[in-house]
């Protein structure tokens, strides 16, 4: 759906299918869109009041975000780039943009999770300290002094 055509600067020296749809601006209004829907099927079906619904939207993007994104490693998908093992060892955050820092991408990804601490604190009146910490989950990984590095060892 929204691998819609490869453009001709895809197509370069750079080109990393595993991460290149995270650049398209309609990913990043998709990424949103999920967010809300998320959030709006909670509060639809589970939650008595916006702050439990919101809270548990954040749960759940918490966790879909750092197994996507700072867990899985390597190319999910079949090709040459599998086949010559260059992303193995990397996370999708850290095959993004080519490696770069403080893209555009990169600043997006990181920005939603602390606009989610902030709207935490004026949705969530009863557990806002627990949205602050579940999204410093996924705000910590992306820092650039961890770029490349395994916590404790885990997940080498």
């Amino acid at each position: 759906l929204l691998l819609l055509k490869m453009t001709e600067e895809d197509r370069d020296q750079s080109f990393n299918p595993n991460t290149s749809f995270l650049e398209r601006k309609r990913f990043w209004v998709f990424y949103i869109f999920i967010f809300f829907c998320v959030f709006l099927c909670i509060r639809a079906i589970f939650a008595d009041t916006l702050g439990q619904a919101y809270t548990g939207a954040v749960v759940i993007h918490t966790v879909v975000s750092f197994f996507l994104l700072h867990w899985i490693k390597g190319s999910p998908i079949e090709g040459p780039m599998q086949q010559q093992g260059i992303y193995e060892s990397l996370t999708a955050w850290e095959q993004m943009d080519g490696e770069r820092q403080f893209t555009p991408t990169r600043k997006f990804l990181t920005l939603v999770p602390v606009a989610m601490i902030f709207l935490g604190f004026l949705i969530d009146q009863q557990h806002p300290y627990f949205t602050l910490c579940m999204n410093i989950f996924i705000v910590v990984p992306k820092l650039p002094v961890l770029h490349k590095q395994r916590l404790l060892g885990i997940n080498q």
